[in-house]
């Protein structure tokens, strides 16, 4: 039968500075020095009418509040270092592409994750947990090059990543090539297999820091405390009528099927919902709708039949699976869009799915409301082959930008910062893979 592959904020800060009106004084305050860094026309006609109409300290219409407050969305404060850096770009080290769009989204996470890496960026403590660690100690030394290094200005006309840099992203590469053969390679690899495997080398280091000050490790790895989420299955015999709980789990990601399980299998009804757009909401609630299995083994069903009532040993059952029960601060969904079919002769390949996904920037689920922050995207008809690309929500200022490698961009942040915004794709013909959502509040992000 066929089955899945593995694959599957702050708003933007600052204000104008200058000095507040005096007692008496009818002069307009003064004004830092203030550029457009991305604005388009709509940006450059309220930089113009700013400069015609400046706003007094001591009255404020709400229409100038109003576009004061659009103009500092589009705006940059040259005197202001940190708020005027766009992320950095990573370069590609050969077929690296699905490293950086992951790493992309990972360094812009906030919250506990952060620390972690702060963490791991202590010289003593690299020294002294040694290789176990390697991977985490490689990771903290970008994220520290990443989120230190110098820049500013725009970065969509050229690379923005220096030699440390990327000395840094090699290493942590060689460091997870030396734990998993596949990454030592300059092959093209799953981004969504990456992350795993990537998280899996994070959770040895975090163990053996744990380990070397005499500290119990979570059960389920440190990484799930950050980032898992738990699901679970609910069953009823439908010959006895009891209920019960299965399956209780705690995965790194929510994984959710593009598809029906029948459309697997079914070449023209995969076609057909393949080309019927779909939204995130409604993937999650197909991926608990109710299911019957048939010549089910029920306990409760057993042990009656044993005590003489009239059931039978086998029954037929209705199950919902994979439903929600807790996440963690950051939910991170792979959308399932590489599917395993078998061909007329019985051999198996890979089959991209291309089916339109609406992802909506706020997401409220029962356990809690989410807030997208990273998108990992693929382009390109097959697994072993194509392209990935980055959108994500920077760490330092809030807004968008599109990562492609060495190369960043901002996006226009209205299609994503309103609360009922949603995104289909990014870019044209790249299609989103894996989803980043953090829990309203984390790191101060809205």
């Amino acid at each position: 039968s066929s089955r899945f592959l593995g694959s599957s904020g702050r708003r933007a800060a600052g204000a104008v500075k200058g000095s507040a009106d005096a007692p008496g004084r009818s002069e307009r305050p003064a004004m830092a020095p203030i550029r457009v860094y991305y604005a388009g026309e709509a940006g450059e006609e309220l930089f113009a009418r700013r400069r015609r109409e400046p706003y007094s300290g001591e009255h404020v219409s709400s229409t100038m509040a109003s576009r004061r407050n659009e103009l500092l969305k589009l705006m940059r404060l040259e005197d202001d270092e940190e708020l005027a850096r766009p992320p950095r770009g990573l370069p590609n080290l050969g077929n690296s592409c699905y490293m950086g769009a992951v790493l992309q989204c990972l360094l812009n996470t906030p919250g506990r994750f952060q620390t972690i890496l702060e963490v791991f960026g202590s010289k003593r403590l690299a020294r002294s947990c040694g290789e176990a660690a390697g991977v985490a100690v490689a990771l903290a030394r970008l994220a520290s090059e990443y989120h230190g290094g110098s820049g500013g200005g725009t970065v969509s006309d050229r690379p923005h990543v220096s030699g440390a840099e990327k000395g840094a992203l090699a290493e942590l590469k060689e460091s997870l090539g030396r734990l998993d053969p596949r990454y030592a390679s300059c092959d093209q690899q799953d981004a969504y297999e990456f992350l795993g495997s990537l998280f899996d080398a994070l959770d040895t280091g975090v163990a053996e820091v744990l380990r070397r000050f005499s500290q119990m490790e979570p059960s389920e790895g440190f990484m799930r405390c950050i980032f898992g989420v738990g699901t679970y299955s609910v069953r009823k015999c439908l010959q006895c009528s009891h209920t019960f709980h299965s399956d209780l789990r705690t995965e790194i990601t929510l994984g959710l099927p593009l598809i029906t399980p029948a459309a697997q299998s079914d070449a023209e009804l995969r076609s057909l919902e393949e080309s019927a757009p779909v939204s995130l909401p409604d993937l999650l609630e197909q991926a608990g709708r109710l299911e019957i299995l048939e010549d089910y083994e029920c306990d409760s069903c057993r042990v009656l039949a044993e005590e003489g009532f009239r059931y039978t040993k086998r029954s037929r059952l209705a199950q919902r699976s994979g439903l929600l029960s807790d996440a963690s601060e950051v939910l991170i969904i792979a959308l399932y869009r590489f599917l395993n079919i078998a061909d007329a002769d019985g051999n198996f390949e890979a089959v991209k799915l291309r089916r339109p996904v609406s992802i909506p920037a706020s997401l409220s689920l029962p356990i809690g409301k989410y807030r997208l922050h990273g998108i990992v995207s693929h382009s390109g008809e097959e697994l072993s082959s194509g392209h990935y690309t980055a959108a994500v929500q920077s760490c330092a200022n809030g807004l968008w930008y599109h990562c492609d490698d060495s190369y960043v961009e901002p996006l226009p942040s209205r299609r994503l910062d309103a609360e009922d915004a949603n995104v289909t794709r990014v870019r044209p013909g790249a299609d989103p893979f894996i989803l980043f959502y953090h829990r309203v509040g984390t790191g101060g992000r809205r």
